[in-house]
């Protein structure tokens, strides 16, 4: 039995789920950056923190959701407002593509759909949208152990570039480069908990989940 539950263990966390990349071009630089919206009852603490890419731009990455998403993004915990904007005349390529819905008067929500993977916007500014469709994901990627104590044993399809593991507030507490494609990680001084592990390997990504 216990055999069979490592088993099932192991199953559950070789499979990767589809991820998306929400990311936002700020001015300035900011110390923190989050995204809000009704999944998270419009808190501007309670979404996902984004990952400062070091080029004036800051990413979330998450699971790809099964429904449409509304949300805002959140710099310094300071909402952003696309109302006037959007009255303006100057979001008609986001609205007419269902990636911002507005009463031009009240509320203007950002919208990620299901048809959508990675978007990139600008914060406070509805009128820049860049979206992207197709998603290169590297395949057969598995974690051994899992949960783990010490090490973790990364197998992939190809040579990895870059592994990061993220806490759940979005913060980089391990990174990587070990240029192969089997390689081990100590996780040893890291707390128990859950983590997202983020794999890299050229244009391609991964991301799975690791328990401690």
């Amino acid at each position: 039995m216990k055999y069979l539950y490592t088993l099932i263990l192991l199953l559950s966390f070789s499979f990767v789920e589809a991820q998306i990349n929400l990311t936002v071009e700020i001015t300035g630089t900011p110390t923190t950056v989050k995204m809000t919206g009704p999944w998270w009852g419009w808190d501007p603490n309670g979404g996902p923190a984004a990952t400062d890419n070091g080029d004036g731009t800051w990413t979330v990455s998450m699971n790809a959701p099964n429904e449409n998403m509304e949300y805002l993004w959140v710099v310094d915990n300071t909402q952003e407002n696309l109302i006037a904007d959007a009255a303006g005349g100057n979001c008609s390529t986001a609205i007419d593509s269902g990636n911002l819905i507005t009463d031009y008067n009240g509320w203007a929500n950002r919208v990620w759909k299901t048809t959508d993977t990675h978007i990139q916007t600008a914060y406070g500014n509805c009128s820049s949208l860049t979206l992207s469709t197709v998603v290169d994901v590297i395949e057969s990627v598995t974690l051994y152990p899992n949960p783990t104590s010490d090490f973790v044993r990364i197998s992939a399809g190809e040579s990895i570039d870059l592994v990061r593991i993220f806490d759940v507030t979005g913060r980089v507490v391990k990174e990587s480069s070990p240029e192969k494609s089997d390689f081990s990680l100590n996780v040893s001084n890291l707390s128990k908990g859950v983590y997202l592990v983020k794999l890299n390997s050229g244009d391609k990504e991964a991301t799975t989940k690791l328990i401690k």
